[in-house]
């Protein structure tokens, strides 16, 4: 058979895909289709739920389908060739057929945890093992053959070091900024740029407050327990050894310590709680930058009324020195008038000036 001859149909419209678990489905196929048109209309089809290919067995073409989804109930049970212009649907002929010897029918995972047999569709088992997603595809295991595996399941201490070590770096951070804008140094060019700014004031008392206050209902209650300090540039150290002693031995404690029975009970939630005060739209930084923005507009008002007045002061400045230059120049008139008759003067009388 060749991939792009066109090929008798014997009064198919539209190819049949039936599933071991799923409905059937129906797939139109124009008439005189070729193997490859029938490859396309079926890979084109959103819920056909198969992969269509065409392969060449040294004799001829052929028409694989593959199916996307894994188990069972997705299995190609087979196909066949319809006519839908009648009702129902009849079957016909078709120009091929299934080739019985090729067939290969999807399978579940089958596996064995603790004695309980588990049966999956998907090679990812996930709830065999709580909180343990189990990829079995990863296994190269032969038809009718088995595989066993020993899984040991541990707490993961670093991850919990690394976020309370994390949460410690972020916070210093913040105070180095905070540092950065508020510097003093004697210099107006240089000093930080929120230097005496309330706001600054505000935010630092209100966070150290949170990590001062604590947590209550917990085994532990205050960070100095868990190994973190507040120095006395405001930032926060930690103590490496006695914080991995309570990683290793008093996880839950830290866990609650953080989290609390309740969102917001915990020192994560407090902060929380505290920063979204401050961020919203009555908050601290909103008013401050409101603020802010308010006298940048009074600002550029009053310097756009001084630019008003400056110019009009120029304008008249410029029309005073007009009149002044006007006068000046009659001054000078005249002034040559009165020494041409003063010389005339002297001339009558004689006299030498």
């Amino acid at each position: 058979m060749k991939k792009n001859a066109a090929l008798d149909l014997q009064g198919a419209t539209a190819i049949r895909l039936n599933f071991g678990g799923a409905d059937s489905v129906d797939i139109a196929i124009a008439p005189n289709s070729s193997l490859e048109a029938i490859r396309n209309a079926i890979n084109a089809h959103k819920d056909a739920g198969v992969n269509a290919t065409i392969i060449n067995d040294g004799e001829g073409y052929r028409l694989a389908l593959s199916s996307k989804a894994t188990g069972a109930d997705a299995s190609i049970e087979g196909f066949s060739f319809v006519d839908t212009s009648q009702d129902p649907a009849a079957t016909v002929a078709g120009p091929f057929s299934e080739d019985a010897a090729t067939k290969r029918s999807g399978e579940n995972a089958a596996l064995t945890v603790n004695g309980i047999a588990i049966s999956s569709a998907k090679n990812q088992i996930e709830g065999a093992i709580q909180g343990v997603t189990l990829n079995l595809a990863e296994l190269s295991i032969a038809e009718g053959e088995t595989a066993t595996s020993t899984i040991t399941v541990e707490r993961d201490t670093l991850k919990q070091r690394e976020a309370i070590n994390d949460f410690v770096k972020a916070f210093n951070d913040l105070k180095g900024t905070i540092a950065k804008l508020t510097s003093f140094t004697g210099d107006s060019e240089t000093a930080g740029e929120l230097l005496g700014d309330s706001t600054v004031r505000t935010i630092e008392s209100r966070l150290r407050n949170v990590l001062t206050g604590g947590v209550e209902g917990g085994e532990l209650g205050t960070l100095n327990q868990l190994g973190i300090t507040l120095q006395r540039d405001g930032k926060l150290a930690v103590d490496d050894d006695k914080l991995s002693d309570l990683v290793a031995n008093n996880p839950q404690a830290l866990s609650d310590f953080f989290a609390g029975d309740k969102k917001e009970n915990g020192l994560a939630g407090k902060l929380s709680t505290t920063i979204d005060q401050m961020l919203s739209n009555n908050g601290v930084v909103k008013l401050a930058i409101s603020g802010a923005e308010n006298r940048v507009k009074s600002l550029d008002e009053r310097f756009e009324r001084m630019e008003v007045t400056i110019e009009r002061t120029m304008s008249r400045y410029r029309s005073q020195f007009g009149q002044l230059d006007s006068m000046i120049a009659q001054m000078n008139s005249m002034s040559s008038y009165l020494t041409q008759q003063f010389d005339a003067l002297n001339a009558q009388l004689g006299r030498k000036r």
